[in-house]
This record gives structure tokens, sequence and C-alpha cells, in this order.
């Protein structure tokens, strides 16, 4: 060792050579005190060496150290007495051979470095084995960094020459790509909660020797990118098999690939750098591809030119290179198992998307992130009614994506109203910006009656600035505190941050110091959340359900927990529009307090009904009273009229047109409106006049809760009320009501084997066995007696009165004018649907006569009379 020619790095060396061993004693100088010594000393061109070859210091370091404290010597010999070991003294001879054929002219740490990695029969060896660092990987990248042209690709044993763009090579993957390694190192990852499962099978598929390709096959909004960075974290920690140890999980751009490769070649050019890079022996690189399937014809330029997955078939045979996937299973199905020597290269990872319960677990490990990010803090309440809401009304999503979806924006609002101006102060400020624009006008005018006026707005405004003041003094501490509150919340995140690294750099000392000084944060978080408990800077489950109320169209109340209340009084609800049938409304109400309640099936739609009876009896109006109570708004009713259905042609524009037929690209006209108001009531009115081929579709819908339409979109129909109103049997109908000996007559709620029997024939004829036992209930409307029809022709006067009343009228109707009409109506086979009829003829009719016949004197005319008068409806004006 006398005669070999040290650079000023390695002559330093001999100090830390000698601290390692008094650290850590043994009998002789050993490599590994060698290799610790290097690690310590961390110069320049080691330092270069280590980013260059992505070889992370701080694992090293702390996997050399427990080797030597698992073996040291409870004796303290004297460096200066002690014996270097053999294969010591040979590592460094072997350096220098390595120098001579790099063509260097001293001796360096890097070289001795590549010796520790070449000499067999020593513990440094198996170490740097174990993090793939081989040596004719460190001989190239040293060669790189000392810009010898003619060394850059010499190898040290049978490495095929290489010119200078190798240094080229090690980089490209960072130039299309983000190394997620990296960035999980830096704790800048999401943590993933919940899916060990995935991820011990894709480690199993990466430690393969040949097909070690897993791809992430599961629905959009599942998970699988949080299982690659899951993976990426595992990585970082160690936390894999020793095959895997060291290795980076490069995220590859696809687009980035493609981008600017217009030109033949281009493309083909950029990817086998890239695979030049990944199949770097030693070089352990693992690609993730984000959308799989994009690779399926990716920079094809003409007919046969070579696509990327063409390109990358051999290389993923051979097992030369590793690659994780991640895609859809209708675009892995469309794309991937198409081409069968692609797919057989690749083993499949389904992913499955979490149970409510699981999302919840993923939240709340999300929380910290997303409190920190937006200012806020988030109520436990507010995660359980993310994870709750979303899986039970976003049906055209999957969790947990979209119960974070709601989370992220909801506390990107409640963060939004603490730093912006409150909605109440600007409604504030625009009201006195109206009055104050109104007395400016007025005060341009001297009539006496502006004067009271301007007294008013005066007082108006002196109210409005008092309520100004009050709600911007409130705002700002509430701003204030959140800003404070941030601030610490992010100062204590760095500090976690900081510590993580700390502790994987091995270094104990600093990590204990930044733990104080997060202890200390923490006290003062915790001191000054205290005194902040009335701010509104919580996202609480209310904030939730407004939010999902926005997307959803569902009014909030519907969300929370007064829905009880509303299922409880369902039957009062529907009574107030419908007269007449209060045991049909009865069976309606306690059919869908049961699928509430989460006693049925939750495949199935909340509700299905068959509503039967002779026309006129209420059978639409019971849909509308439904679709009013469950699902308000203005398009919460989905009618069909099964008329215009009447052959297997205009079925099929229910779930769309098929392929190559006109209209195929414009979707159903069912499932496009589900689609779009997927929590609605579904009126098939009077289905019987529709084509058979409509019980086909039916007996999906009612079954599995579920349609495919003509592109194979599937839509949810679990949030729908499906009701089919028939007027079959409806000429029998008043004869089986009348049978006293049939006892089963009236019972609406026990199935079909209760109806009576003429009407149950009836009902055989026309529709098939297997849809009416999958329909839950099958409703008989009675014929409206005297009493319903009087109520009827109130409803529909008190309608008319509102009307009138608009325009400053008040219409008086008699008793005997009222129970005239409903007589009137009482001996025909319409059922109510003549009061409408009569009441346009006999009293609107009139009415609008009277009012234009006495335009000119209706200064004290302000009430219409009905009555009734030698049996004729009478209109006039009253005193």
């Amino acid at each position: 060792m006398d005669s070999l020619v040290f650079d000023e790095n390695l002559a330093m060396i001999s100090s830390e050579i000698e601290k390692a061993f008094n650290d850590y004693p043994f009998p002789e100088v050993m490599p590994e005190h060698v290799l610790l010594a290097i690690l310590r000393q961390n110069c320049e061109i080691f330092s270069r060496l280590a980013n260059l070859l992505s070889l992370k210091l701080g694992y090293l370091e702390g996997t050399v150290l427990r080797h030597l404290s698992g073996g040291c010597s409870n004796k303290n010999p004297d460096y200066s007495k002690a014996e270097w070991q053999n294969i010591t003294d040979f590592i460094f001879i072997d350096a220098d051979k390595i120098r001579t054929i790099l063509g260097h002219e001293k001796l360096g740490v890097e070289h001795v470095f590549c010796s520790l990695s070449r000499v067999t029969g020593t513990l440094s060896f198996e170490i740097l084995q174990d993090l793939a660092m081989h040596a004719d990987l460190i001989a190239q990248a040293i060669s790189v960094l000392h810009e010898d042209s003619k060394q850059a690709g010499t190898t040290l044993e049978t490495r095929a020459h290489h010119d200078k763009s190798a240094e080229v090579k090690i980089d490209c993957s960072n130039e299309f790509g983000i190394d997620l390694t990296t960035l999980a190192a830096e704790a800048k990852l999401d943590p993933v909660i919940g899916r060990d499962e995935e991820i011990r099978r894709a480690l199993n598929i990466l430690a393969r020797r040949t097909k070690n390709n897993p791809v992430l096959v599961g629905e959009a909004g599942v998970g699988k990118t949080a299982i690659a960075e899951g993976l990426a974290i595992k990585i970082a920690a160690g936390e894999v098999p020793v095959s895997l140890r060291g290795h980076r999980l490069i995220s590859i751009d696809v687009g980035s690939l493609v981008a600017g490769t217009s030109m033949r070649g281009q493309f083909e050019s950029r990817l086998k750098n890239l695979i030049d890079t990944a199949t770097e022996a030693g070089r352990n690189t693992i690609l993730f591809i984000d959308e799989l399937h994009l690779l399926v014809g990716a920079g094809a330029i003409g007919d046969g030119a070579l696509d990327a997955g063409n390109i990358l078939k051999p290389y993923l045979a051979r097992g030369l290179i590793r690659c994780l996937g991640a895609t859809t299973i209708s675009e892995y199905s469309r794309y991937i198992e198409k081409d069968p020597a692609l797919a057989r290269r690749f083993q499949k990872v389904m992913v499955k998307e979490p149970s409510p319960s699981q999302t919840l677990s993923i939240l709340r490990g999300l929380r910290t992130k997303y409190e920190s990010y937006h200012g806020v803090r988030i109520r436990d309440s507010a995660l359980v009614a993310a994870a709750e809401l979303s899986g039970r009304y976003l049906t055209d999503r999957k969790l947990p994506d979209k119960a974070v979806d709601l989370i992220d924006e909801a506390a990107s609002r409640k963060g939004m109203e603490l730093d912006s101006t409150p909605v109440e102060l600007d409604a504030i400020n625009e009201k006195m910006l109206h009055l104050e624009l109104e007395r400016a006008s007025l005060e341009k005018d001297e009539e006496t009656k502006n004067r009271q006026r301007l007294s008013e707005i005066d007082s108006l405004v002196d109210s409005l600035k008092s309520d100004s003041e009050k709600i911007t003094s409130e705002w700002r501490q509430s701003r204030e505190e959140h800003q404070k509150l941030g601030l610490l919340k992010k100062r204590m995140e760095r500090l976690e941050n900081e510590i993580a690294k700390a502790k994987r750099d091995r270094d104990f000392k600093k990590a204990a110091i930044l733990e104080r000084s997060l202890n200390d944060q923490d006290r003062i978080y915790k001191e000054v959340q205290e005194s902040c408990e009335s701010s509104k800077d919580f996202v609480s489950e209310e904030d939730i359900a407004r939010l999902l109320s926005e997307w959803t169209g569902i009014p909030a109340t519907n969300l929370e927990a007064t829905e009880t209340k509303r299922l409880l009084l369902l039957e009062q609800e529907l009574n107030a529009s419908v007269v007449g049938q209060d045991e049909a409304l009865k069976a309606v109400a306690q059919s869908i307090r049961i699928a509430r309640t989460g006693l049925a099936s939750a495949e199935r739609p909340i509700g299905s009904f068959l509503f039967a009876g002779p026309t006129g009896v209420g059978k639409t109006e019971v849909a509308k009273a439904v679709a009013k109570a469950l699902f308000p708004g203005a398009k919460a009713l989905i009618r069909l009229d099964m008329s215009e259905y009447f052959d297997k042609y205009t079925v099929s524009r229910l779930i769309g047109a098929s392929p190559g037929y006109v209209g195929f690209e414009d979707g159903g006209q069912l499932t496009e409106a589900v689609r779009a108001n997927p929590y609605s009531c579904i009126l098939f009115d009077e289905i019987e006049k529709a084509h058979s081929d409509i019980y086909n579709i039916l007996l999906q819908i009612l079954d599995e809760g579920r349609l495919s339409d003509s592109r194979g979109r599937v839509v949810d129909f679990r949030n729908t009320v499906i009701i089919l109103t028939s007027n079959v049997g409806a000429d029998l109908r008043a004869e089986t009501t009348s049978n006293k000996k049939n006892p089963r007559a009236s019972n609406n709620s026990k199935g079909i084997d209760t109806l009576p029997p003429a009407f149950r024939d009836e009902l055989q004829k026309v529709f098939k066995p297997e849809l009416l036992n999958r329909i839950d209930e099958i409703v008989l409307f009675k014929p409206l007696n005297k009493k319903a029809l009087n109520n009827i022709v109130e409803l529909q006067l008190d309608e008319l009165r509102g009307h009138l009343e608009s325009s400053g009228y008040k219409l008086l109707v008699s008793s005997r004018a009222r129970e005239h009409i409903a007589d009137l109506c009482a001996d025909t086979n319409y059922g109510a649907r003549p009061i409408k009829r009569m009441i346009r003829n006999l009293i609107q009719v009139p009415i609008s006569e009277l009012i234009l016949a006495g335009a000119s004197e209706l200064e004290n005319k302000k009430k219409i009379e009905i009555d009734l008068l030698d049996g004729e409806i009478t209109v006039a004006y009253s005193k």
C-alpha cells in the first residue's frame, strides 16, 4: 500500500478509519471500517457518485452500523497497534487496478468504493450487492464523473463498449418521469392505508425472475396510483425483499415521451434510451406506467410502425426490465387483452373498491394532510359523513376517490370562506349600495312623500352599518385565528418531515432535538386551538351534506337526520296531494320505509310498484307526490308514455340505438335521463300499451338495480323508485270490490296471490310471472267515492283561488256549488279527470267574462261569489 498514490480525499480518510475502528473495535481493521469511513467522510466526489447511482446513503450507513455493532469486541485495542486484515489490504490494491483500467492518475475514495463492491468474501460486498451496487455500474459512473470519454463505458471484466451518451442514459428516466422513491424518502407522498394485500401481491410479482411485471386493474378512483405510491414508500423505507432493495420506482409520463416525436424514429429512439437506462446492469429501475393502455399504439407513425407496446415486449418477456402498470377494467379488456402477447407478459392484480369503513380509515389517515394544506380543521363526523353519503348518493363514482374529493372541496370552501369576505357582509354592502342610490335619486325630487322614504332609508342604512361592523369584526378575528393555526400546522408538518429524514439518515441526535421542538409546537397549537373553539374553521358534516346537495341536486335536509321524520310522516305528505286512496298510499309508504331503513336489498331500487285501477283515480298523481316527497326538484319525475314504445325498435330507444343505427351516439332516453338524475321517480305510464320487449328491460332494473345502455355503460337505478301504471282489469274492479265474500280483495300488501281472482287472472294475461314476482307492491286503486270527489273539487278550487288572489280578487264558493260539481262527475267512468274540465267551463269561463265586462267598475268589486241557483252554477260579484 505504501507505493500507492492517494488523492487528497483518500489521504484524509485515515482519521475516519481510525474513528470507525475506535467506535466499533475488532481484532483487526476490516473492510466495513473502510466503508463506514467513506460514508462518514462524504467528500464531494463521493456525494456526486452516490447521487448519480441513486444510492441512499442513510440506509447504507445504517446497515453497516447494524453489522458492526452486532459483532464488535468488548475490548478497546489501540488503533496504532492494530493489524489490517489481509482482505482489507487487498481491497486497496484492487482499487489501484481499477484506477489503472479507468486511466486515472491518483487513487481516490471512489475507486476504493468500487473495489468494495468487487472483492468477494466480505460483508461489505454482500451489503452492496443487496443494494444492487455492482462494480461495473460503479466504474461506469466513476468514468462519467471524471468526464473521460475513452473510458466512459469501460467495464472491469466483460462489459460492452459505450460512448459518452451513458451520462444521458443514466438520467433520461428523470426527463420523462418522476422518481416516486425520492418523493417517498422526502415524505412528499400521501400515506397509503388499507392496501397491504395489493402491495404485497405486487411485491411478490416484482420479485419474480421473469415476467415480473404487475398491472393494477380496477375501476377509476379505487386507488391504483396510490398503491404504486405505497410501493415507493415501502422501497424507500427498505421494507421490501432483498432483491428489490435500493430500487427506484419511476413514474413514466407517456405524454412527455410521445410529445415532439413527429418524425419517424424519434419516439423509438427515446423509448430505447429509456429502456437502456432501466436495463443497465444493476440499474434496478422499476417503470410505473399509469394508464398502461396508452402504450398500445403510442408512437406509431404510418402503417407497419412499431408502437411502445411492441418495443417493450421482448424486454418484458426476458425480465430485463421491471414494469408496474395501472389501467381500468374496460381499458384492459379493450386494449391489453386484445394483444395476448402483451397481456401474458403482465400479471394482473385486481384492485377492488374499498368499503365505506375502509374509506373512513383512509380519510382519517389523510386528514392531517388536508388540514395542513387548507389551514382548517376537519371534524371526524365530517369524515364519517363523506364516506357514508358519497357511497350512498354518488353511485357513478368509486370510493375512496369521491369521498376524498368531498373532503378536499369542503375544506377548500371553508378555507376560502375564512380568507374572503363573508357572504352576509357582501349582501349587506349590496343593500347599502342600492339604498344610497335610491337616496341620491330621491333627493333630487321635492315631492313631500319622498321625505318619509328618505327618513326610512337613513334608519335602514344606520342599521345595516351596525350589522356590517359587527360581522366584519367577527370575521377578522376568526381569520386571524385561522391563519395562526394554519402557520402552526404547517410548521409542525415540516418538523415531522425533518424528523423522518433524520431517522432515515441515522442522525438520531438531530431527530431528538427536532422532536423536542415538535412537542413545543404541539403544545402551543393545542393552547391556541382551545382559545379558538368558537372559531368557524371546522369542516362539519353539515358542510359535507351541503356540498353533496350541490353536486346531486338533493336538498341537504334529505341527506341529514331529518330524513327520518320525513319518512315517518310520508303518508301525511302524500295525502296532501292525493285524495281517496288511503290504502294505496299506505302500501307505498310502508315499502319505501323498509327500503330506506336498510331492511330491503341494497342492490335493488328503493321501491317498485304496479298501480292498477280505472282511469282518473290518482295513479299518476301518486307517482308525482312520491317524487316530490322523496326527491324534491323539478326533474324528480321521469315520465315515460308507454304508448310511444309500441314495437321492438321504439323500445330500443330506452337504452339507445344499436351500433350502426341512427341515434347510436345520442344514448338511451331512459338511461341518459337516469344518468343525469340518479335520484328520481320513474313512471312507466300505461305499461300494457308498450311492446313486450319492455319487460326484459324492467327485469334487469327490478332485480339488479342496474341497466347497461347500448354503449356498454352501466346505469345505477338503486336510488330510484319504479312505478308502473296500468288500466288492466278496470272493468272488473267494481265487481271485485263489492264482493263481500272475498276478504282478501282489499289487501294490497301481500303479493299477487291475495288479489281478487278475476283481477289476478287479468294481470297474468298481460304481464309475465317473472315481472309480477319482482314488483314490491301491486296496488289496486279504488273508484273515487262522493267524499273523495268533493275533496278533489276543493283542491282544484283552491288552486283557482290562488290565481285570483294574485290579481287582487277573492273567491267565495258555496258548499252547494261544490257538491253540484262533484255530482256532475260522479256518474262518469273517467274518475276525477272531468272535474278540471267542469271547473273550467262552469267557473273559469264566466269569471273571465265577468272581469272583462266590468273592467271599468272594478274599484269596489273585488269579491266573486260562486253559488247554485235552480240547479245552475252562478257567478257574480259579492257585496
